[in-house]
């Protein structure tokens, strides 16, 4: 197989971002707002990150709860870290299966929407570059591994209070940092850099996030979820880019790369996008001429070194003779 088989950039790429959604984005969107509704429905409750909400629990397993079950949808998705860490104060009995299950539903009417609206506007990006499996894998993944971190975590920075790990935030907090890599010379609104955008915003969500965790009292959302959540992205892409995939996944995602180019009325984000890979597709493309230059040069020389071993130098062309002083000079 010669190399230009297993080039990944033969001809000029282009991402074209269509008004349809990906398959995971939908699937995502759908379970997502399924189980909200669900759960709303079951529970009674439409806001997890209240008193109100526990107390509701407290009488559902005492057997008075007045309308839903708010204890089936405390013991099926709210996590704590008194279900996972035993050295969390009140930790009676473990829940595993929560941190399967708690990226699932948001923990209050608004941050079911804004999630909704992240997972369509960034969900519909990270996973033409990543493609379907990988798209999913890294909301998931992220999502548990960060709840894990933080149940270990929150108990001591959040002494006295109840802290919740729910939703699919730090999941999609995840993927867009995951545009820091995949993505970093496009440009967004203003003609800024995409990468110094995403980081940004990232670091204005988290502020905030620990801003809201620190003048709560009582019951309050993790502040450290999305910080582990991006963390394991971050670990992921730094791995798939000294593994030399970044560019791979970015040209070879199924339905991510046409050869018909944008359509007509692209955004300036998607224009910056397409104009990205097809530097990184120009730039594979001079490299790979350059070795293919440098390999029949280096063959030549070989072949004219055996020449005057047998021969003598007098064999030799004045085209040869100039390509060898040329060669010669270009080693100094």
């Amino acid at each position: 197989m010669g190399y230009e088989d297993r080039d990944y950039f033969q001809s000029r790429p282009g991402i074209e971002l269509s008004s349809g959604i990906p398959r995971g984005t939908f699937a995502l969107l759908i379970a997502l707002g399924v189980v909200y509704l669900s759960a709303a429905v079951v529970g009674g409750h439409l806001d997890y990150v209240d008193t109100r909400f526990f107390m509701a629990v407290q009488q559902s397993l005492g057997g008075e709860a007045r309308s839903g079950q708010p204890g089936l949808i405390h013991d099926i998705f709210v996590l704590t870290p008194q279900d996972i860490a035993p050295f969390a104060p009140g930790f009676e009995k473990p829940a595993p299966w929560k941190l399967l299950t708690h990226w699932l539903l948001a923990p209050s009417l608004i941050q079911f929407v804004f999630t909704l609206i992240g997972v369509y506007v960034v969900g519909r990006l990270v996973e033409q570059f990543l493609g379907l499996r990988r798209f999913i894998g890294l909301i998931v993944v992220s999502s548990i591994l960060g709840a894990v971190a933080s149940c270990a975590v929150d108990p001591f920075i959040l002494r006295g209070r109840l802290v919740l790990i729910m939703g699919a935030d730090a999941g999609l907090m995840a993927l867009f940092a995951s545009l820091i890599w995949l993505a970093p010379d496009a440009r967004t609104f203003f003609n800024w850099r995409l990468r110094n955008f995403v980081i940004g915003a990232v670091c204005v969500l988290v502020v905030w996030q620990t801003l809201s965790a620190a003048v709560s009292q009582g019951v309050v959302t993790s502040p450290t979820h999305g910080v582990f959540a991006i963390a394991v992205s971050a670990a992921y892409m730094i791995y798939l880019k000294k593994r030399n995939r970044l560019p791979a996944l970015a040209a070879l995602s199924r339905g991510g790369v046409t050869q018909s180019g944008m359509e007509p009325d692209a955004d300036p984000l998607e224009r910056s996008l397409k104009q990205s890979l097809e530097q990184r597709s120009d730039d594979a493309r001079h490299e790979r001429e350059q070795r293919e230059a440098n390999d029949r040069d280096r063959a030549r020389v070989d072949t004219l070194l055996a020449k005057i071993s047998e021969k003598g130098i007098g064999a030799l062309s004045k085209s040869e003779k100039k390509f060898l002083d040329e060669r010669g000079k270009k080693k100094k």
